[in-house]
């Protein structure tokens, strides 16, 4: 159909704006969680395996198998999570001046001049 041409769009129907910043990994949560979750449980092997043997306690034991576990699952956890993205959204301040929306074929636009400080 025919392009009808700019609408209004009232402020004072906006609640909240952002600006898209950006995108961040989470790798340092897949570590987190990774290193939590292969340090546990080789702890606890290692710990009942050396409460088994005699040649080294059971607490060099699970020190040991957290920190071989930890590291290990860190790393892959790293791995997985730097794959993951999440975007970085920016509350801005609304303007004073009004804002112009504009409709043409089936997309939606909103033009707007903001100031963003960081």
């Amino acid at each position: 159909g025919a392009d009808p041409g700019p609408s209004r769009l009232r402020l004072s129907s906006v609640r909240y704006l952002a600006v898209h910043t950006g995108t961040k990994s989470k790798a340092v949560l897949g570590a987190v969680l990774g290193g939590v979750a292969v340090g546990i449980p080789l702890a606890l092997i290692t710990g009942g395996l050396a409460s088994v043997s005699d040649e080294t306690s059971d607490e060099a034991g699970v020190a040991g198998g957290f920190i071989v576990g930890a590291a290990i699952g860190a790393g892959i956890g790293a791995l997985i999570g730097s794959s993951v993205k999440s975007d970085i959204w920016e509350p801005v301040e609304l303007p004073a001046k009004p804002m112009v929306a504009v409709h043409r074929r089936g997309r939606f636009s909103v033009g707007l001049t903001i100031p963003v400080w960081r």
